[in-house]
């Protein structure tokens, strides 16, 4: 290796050794064009070990602030950033106000100021929230979906209710009374298709003949089964 220690030596027969160079034949002569720390400009050195030294380069154009009231005169050594300026920026936002952030290069910072705002799906009016921030009412939607059930999501606009014919369940417990033992199904809503086969786990109270004793058992009660077995019996 040359004196990087990064290029290989390329001749056939070398006189140089490791421990004796002094004709510096193996001195690297490449310019070593790494990127420098200021992220600008390359290394022109030639190649060598270690650290690359600090950017060089100076500009010949002044460097000023982003409303142009703060100017630092050429020449200015690299790297360099914009003065500091405690003048407002003033800049007009989306929403209508204006920035309260210092003089600053690039987009504006979301708005600062308090207002009061309508909550996303329009039913109340919060008071004293920041302007960029989107405000919920907590309340329910409550709007009637096509599978019976209201809708339970909160604070929301009306084109995002979850519909029936979207193929999608509105997630909460059927509710609706089984055919045969009559207690409600407590599977996830399947909007207007049959309750499912299962068993029924509805809690009912047992009594022994005597009426001496009871307990608390699940209905168990297959609606299928139950309506095959009548067929039978008739």
């Amino acid at each position: 290796y040359k004196s990087c220690n990064v290029h290989k030596c390329q001749n056939l027969c070398c006189n140089a050794k490791k421990s004796d160079d002094s004709y510096s034949i193996h001195l690297c002569l490449k310019v070593c064009d790494k990127m420098l720390p200021c992220s600008k400009h390359k290394c022109d050195k030639f190649c060598h070990l270690g650290q690359c030294p600090p950017c060089a380069v100076y500009s010949n154009q002044d460097i000023s602030c982003a409303c142009g009231k703060r100017v630092l005169k050429a020449p200015v050594k690299c790297p360099a950033n914009p003065p500091y300026c405690d003048e407002p920026c003033g800049k007009q936002l989306d929403c209508g106000h204006i920035c309260l952030s210092n003089c600053h290069h690039g987009d504006c910072p979301p708005c600062l100021e308090y207002v009061n705002k309508v909550c996303r799906c329009g039913k109340s009016l919060i008071k004293n929230v920041l302007c960029h921030k989107e405000v919920l009412c907590q309340q329910s939607c409550n709007r009637l979906l096509s599978c019976g059930h209201k809708c339970q999501i909160q604070c929301h606009k009306e084109d995002i209710c979850i519909e029936e014919d979207s193929g999608q369940s509105c997630g909460q417990k059927c509710g609706k009374n089984r055919k045969l033992c009559g207690h409600q199904c407590i599977e996830i809503c399947h909007s207007n298709q049959e309750c499912p086969n299962t068993l029924c786990r509805t809690l009912i109270k047992v009594i022994c003949e005597c009426g001496n004793r009871e307990a608390f058992v699940e209905c168990e009660t297959q609606d299928k089964l139950i309506s095959v077995s009548y067929t039978h019996l008739t």
